[in-house]
């Protein structure tokens, strides 16, 4: 999903607290944004529970297109019938 803090590459000629402004603005946005998506789903208004069942539906059919792609780029790498512990199943 996201990054851990940690794991952000910024510029390391910034001074620190420019750095730490930066992840705390994205930490703000990121509860915002959660904030959001929380009170779209229990809205009294049904177009914006809609709405946010759409976005969510939307977000998991990217996610599994995601997954689908990195299984089918290991699938091509592998290269089974070149592999002596291969055995085809039309050899039973």
């Amino acid at each position: 999903m996201s990054k851990p803090s940690s794991s952000i590459s910024l510029p390391a000629n910034w001074p620190t607290f420019a750095r730490k402004a930066l992840l705390h603005a994205a930490s703000m946005a990121h509860l915002m944004l959660a904030h959001t998506q929380s009170w779209a789903a229990d809205s009294p208004i049904e177009r914006v529970r809609l709405k946010s069942r759409l976005d969510d539906a939307e977000r998991e059919t990217s996610l599994l297109r995601e997954q689908i792609r990195l299984l089918r780029g290991r699938l091509a790498d592998l290269r089974m019938i070149g592999n002596s512990c291969y055995i085809h199943a039309s050899a039973y």
